[in-house]
């Protein structure tokens, strides 16, 4: 017995527990996951990889004109379908070139002939719906 307790000692020694006759047992703590969780780990290793594999793959959005136009024509009904459509396409064809969408905003307000914050709403809603 003295033997065993030696060896438990050597595998797991910084755990133990003193008992009312004074001998000491060794409490086993496992450093690795236990067999039954193993493969467990590994289903949820895989799962994050194909998960990453398909965000990595997934085409880009496809647009969405009437939700752009639903988004904007109530704000700002004075302006045309086809000018709400033709300017956010205006603004995905700039951003789609490399420049940052804070250009964008001068060009929206010139052309459309309205203010910054309108401006602004047309350019995060062409980024949100119509995939820029």
């Amino acid at each position: 017995m003295k033997t065993d307790l030696m060896n438990d000692r050597v595998a797991c020694a910084h755990s133990s527990r003193p008992t009312a006759a004074g001998d000491v047992r060794v409490w086993s703590t496992r450093t690795s996951l236990p067999r039954n969780r193993r493969p467990r780990a590994v289903h949820v290793a895989l799962l994050a990889i194909a998960v990453g594999i398909g965000v990595a793959t997934a085409p880009t959005a496809i647009a969405d004109e009437a939700g752009y136009l639903q988004r904007l024509q109530s704000r700002l009904a004075y302006l045309t379908a086809q000018q709400l459509l033709t300017e956010g396409y205006k603004v995905c064809q700039l951003t789609h070139s490399g420049h940052p969408s804070s250009d964008a905003i001068e060009m929206v307000s010139k052309d459309l002939a309205i203010s910054v914050p309108a401006a602004v709403e047309i350019i995060v809603a062409a980024g949100g719906e119509l995939g820029c």
